[in-house]
């Protein structure tokens, strides 16, 4: 009998899908192949999806035990009925909005939105700033730096620099939170607010049988119809004319505050205008089926897509006409890129 006290230890699962191979088996051939570009190699490649989207230990707890992997069993069970809810997406009607079936649904967009390492990885930006630098608090020539260098891929103007200087010294003169409590954080935000938004927004799913859709690692893309003035704004669910999830190849969930709940055939130039804004948003790459590998290829990828963009600026209150009034204060401003890089706009 083996003492209970020594018990071997589970086999870890160290290599850790952030998006989830089920998904990914919409756009796969028979051998479960998909064609990947990624933002720091410049050609498409073909990969297994077991591949694809994966870091290791990216959901891992330190315990004294080592690292704890049940938060990547747990996403495992829960994305299980994804593929027949993809399935129900493409070939029936849009579930009615008080279905168990589009909480479901709704919910597990949603994780995908909490779940990647660019969303994990704003609340972790002091930290890099600071490993990278060797600096705490950090420097301003050190933060120019990290921007520049590994961070935007570009030098920063003032008021980012300036924003990110402040976020990343004041998070790190305290104590910073630890790896689980930011994750139980990420999936607090997706079952409380991001799940009861999705639902509540106007279902239509979009077909198109000329030209294909691809997907992206971080396939949940809010779009904005007039995307000029979000240099230093960016988007999100609540700011949103529409959030595109593509279903496959073929088939796109579009959500939008309002709208027919209804399915429609879509010409090839929307199809277009989609696949580029799913990639400028992408995490590390764009993905498709191994035929549509010049879709991959035009679509627009810039080297770098920074999790969060700073801007720090003056503090203006409107006054009884509607003018604005300064206060002699300033503000951190702290926002989520709409496509690579704001400042050049986006489509």
């Amino acid at each position: 009998m083996k003492d209970r006290h020594h018990a071997p230890r589970k086999q870890r699962r160290k290599r850790h899908h952030y998006l989830p191979e089920s998904y990914l088996l919409s756009w796969a051939d028979d051998r479960e192949q998909v064609m990947v570009r990624r933002r720091d190699r410049n050609q498409p490649f073909p990969s297994a999806i077991t591949n694809v989207a994966v870091e290791a230990g990216l959901y891992a707890i330190p315990t004294p035990d080592g690292p704890d992997d049940s938060v990547e069993v747990a996403l495992s069970d829960i994305e299980g009925p994804l593929s027949n809810h993809l399935a129900v997406l493409r070939e029936e009607r849009t579930p009615s909005k008080n279905s168990d079936t589009r909480w479901e649904i709704s919910y597990l967009i949603a994780l995908q939105l909490v779940r990647t390492p660019e969303h994990m990885g704003r609340m972790m930006f002091p930290e890099a700033a600071a490993k990278s630098t060797g600096e705490s608090p950090i420097s301003r020539n050190g933060m120019r730096r990290f921007l520049a260098e590994r961070y935007l891929g570009e030098d920063p103007e003032e008021g980012e620099l300036q924003g990110a200087l402040t976020f990343a010294n004041y998070l790190l003169s305290k104590e910073a939170p630890t790896k689980e409590e930011i994750m139980a954080s990420a999936f607090r935000l997706a079952e409380e607010e991001y799940a009861p938004r999705l639902t509540k927004m106007a279902w239509s799913v979009e077909r198109s049988p000329k030209h294909p859709f691809i997907t992206t690692d971080r396939p949940v893309a809010a779009w904005r119809r007039d995307p000029h003035n979000l240099e230093r704004i960016g988007a999100g669910l609540e700011s949103a004319d529409e959030v595109h999830f593509p279903l496959g190849p073929n088939d796109l969930l579009v959500l939008r505050p309002r709208f027919p709940e209804k399915r429609y055939i879509v010409e090839p130039e929307r199809a277009k205008q989609v696949n580029r804004h799913l990639s400028t948003s992408c995490y590390q790459m764009a993905i498709s089926r191994l035929d549509d590998v010049d879709e991959l290829t035009r679509v627009p990828l810039s080297h770098i897509r920074p999790a969060l963009r700073f801007n720090l600026g003056p503090l203006f209150t409107e006054g009884v006409n509607g003018n604005l009034l300064p206060t002699g204060r300033e503000i951190l401003h702290m926002y989520v890129p709409y496509g690579d890089n704001t400042r050049r706009g986006s489509t």
